[in-house]
């Protein structure tokens, strides 16, 4: 079996230009299995100079370059593509909303695109693929966070879809 997974990971991956554009995709639904395992980096998407993108996949290059191996992906298992499609869709996001707000995004607009996964979302059957209507059902795993710096809030979904999210203010900190 572990021959079997290894050997899956040193075929040919799909390749297209396209895939390395400021709104391209490697794998254009969170379904599709494009990306060539773990051996490569991400590419940086956005070029714009008040935009960052990042995720909590592999922030340094040293951290990817530990993980590029076998047994990582033996260990993610599907998870690999999942990770590129959540940063290429999120940059996409990111991006057609500065498009239509050159001014920048207000904080509820904010939350609209990091959240952008909520089952009442674009995409319904990503954490919910029974289609529940109950929220309260509809764990999310791990975390949906939103840091307004500027406002100096933090706020954050977790627990169950059907919770608030709750906001940390950290001027009372200072």
């Amino acid at each position: 079996m572990l021959g079997a997974e290894i050997e899956k990971l040193n075929r040919g991956a799909a390749w297209s230009p396209s895939y390395f554009t400021e709104r391209g995709y490697i794998n254009r639904t969170w379904r599709d299995t494009n990306c060539p395992g773990p051996f490569y980096f991400a590419p940086q998407r956005e070029s714009r100079p008040d935009v960052l993108v990042v995720t909590n996949h592999c922030i340094t290059p040293e951290m990817r370059l530990a993980g590029m191996n076998e047994w990582t992906a033996i260990l993610a298992g599907g998870t690999l593509n999942d990770f590129q499609w959540r940063y290429d869709e999120l940059n996409r996001e990111i991006l057609d909303a500065l498009d239509a707000a050159p001014s920048g995004v207000d904080e509820q607009a904010a939350w609209k695109l990091i959240d952008f996964l909520n089952p009442n979302g674009k995409f319904p059957a990503y954490y919910n693929p029974d289609l529940t209507q109950d929220g309260r059902e509809v764990q999310v795993l791990g975390s949906v966070s939103l840091c307004e710096l500027t406002g100096r809030t933090l706020t954050s979904r977790f627990g169950y879809d059907g919770d608030a999210p709750v906001a940390i203010h950290l001027s009372a900190y200072l």
